[in-house]
């Protein structure tokens, strides 16, 4: 193994201990996967894999064939079709986030998608795309997600969850925290039962530009860093 293969290991195990302190997991069906550098070939969650006691040892290797490295190991058809496609078709993802959260769920189940009702939200202007819920998940899914990516962040799954992507692990962290965060507030904004304001495209766009003029990888792994410690995250 080599030693780039061991720090991706390291740090996605502490992404996994992560979602499981953030209720980004649930027991079965979350998965989260990190290219290999210089490799045809991701890691990705073990089948039916404890988010919260998560190692190194136990993510999988998965080439772009679809194989494993190891044989005694396993991962889910359903882990493997979300994420797969979209590492072999998009070359600049190195981290994806599958989360079947119950604010991201419920945002994804609602006909507006995510509002622009506050600044935070302003963070995924133009970065997220929908998709129409197509059954449990198989490969085909990340077939259809990577044709309409983009380039861009997160795809809401309808009536199902979302992935997020990142072009770092810290990257992707940032953004499924944010994400989460944003679609929570939408929710409490609406159940509030009040007309609601929102902001308009071109506040959007305008927000997003100061956004994107300071968020950058060091601000990625300084904030995957403080969550880590905030929570209790070892190495």
């Amino acid at each position: 193994m080599s030693i780039t293969e061991q720090v991706i290991r390291e740090k996605l195990a502490r992404v996994h201990r992560l979602a499981a302190r953030l209720d980004w997991s649930d027991p079965l069906e979350t998965h989260i996967a990190a290219r290999i550098p210089n490799e045809n070939a991701i890691l990705i969650t073990p089948g039916h894999g404890y988010f919260d006691a998560m190692t190194a040892e136990a993510l999988v290797k998965v080439g772009f064939d679809g194989g494993l490295s190891d044989s005694s190991q396993r991962v889910t058809r359903q882990a493997v079709g979300v994420h797969l496609p979209v590492y072999i078709a998009c070359p600049g993802v190195e981290c994806s986030i599958h989360s079947h959260n119950e604010n991201i769920t419920a945002v994804s189940s609602l006909q507006c998608g995510l509002l622009k009702l506050n600044q935070h939200a302003l963070r995924f202007v133009d970065e997220v795309v929908y998709l129409d819920f197509g059954g449990l998940a198989t490969r085909s899914e990340g077939e259809r997600i990577s044709a309409v990516l983009g380039g861009r962040s997160v795809a809401m799954l309808r009536n199902h969850g979302s992935v997020v992507f990142g072009r770092s692990i810290e990257e992707a962290v940032y953004r499924q925290y944010h994400l989460e965060w944003v679609c929570r507030i939408q929710l409490k904004t609406l159940s509030a039962g009040s007309p609601y304001s929102e902001l308009t495209d071109e506040q959007a766009l305008d927000t997003k530009a100061q956004f994107d003029s300071y968020i950058n990888e060091n601000l990625h792994l300084g904030f995957f860093d403080a969550l880590c410690r905030t929570h209790g995250i070892g190495q």
